[in-house]
């Protein structure tokens, strides 16, 4: 799923799934691969020549170095560092919270969640500020 407006786009990773699923239905090769997707996208499609993308941690704080939770070590880093090796500007695992702070939105305005309904949020969000 890939929500967008004229100043934002955001990618997320599961789709309608139990919230106690999410975890299970990522893996590194997922996020890669998805990454990848939204990365030739945001060229192809959008005209965006070096896409920045910030990838979003699963779990609250980022995992906070695996006191909340390990996904940010053990998957999801290690897919954006790979990712970054190949040349793909993919930046995190961020916190949820920095896709709302309006500095961070301008630097990095493609953002990749894991779960759906974080990502819903974020683009209401961003359209509610515009209004």
């Amino acid at each position: 799923m890939f929500l967008v407006t004229e100043d934002l786009k955001v990618a997320v990773s599961t789709h309608h799934i139990p919230i106690s699923q999410v975890a299970e239905n990522i893996s590194k090769e997922k996020i890669k691969k998805q990454i990848r997707v939204l990365n030739q996208t945001l060229i192809e499609d959008f005209c965006i020549q070096k896409p920045k993308i910030a990838v979003l941690g699963l779990n609250p704080h980022a995992g906070d170095g695996g006191v909340i939770g390990t996904e940010e070590i053990e998957i999801i880093a290690p897919a954006i560092k790979e990712l970054s090796d190949n040349g793909i500007l993919a930046f995190g695992p961020f916190l949820q919270t920095v896709s709302s702070n309006p500095a961070n939105t301008k630097a990095l305005m493609q953002f990749w969640r894991c779960i759906m309904i974080r990502g819903l949020l974020l683009s209401r969000h961003w359209l509610m500020r515009k209004v």
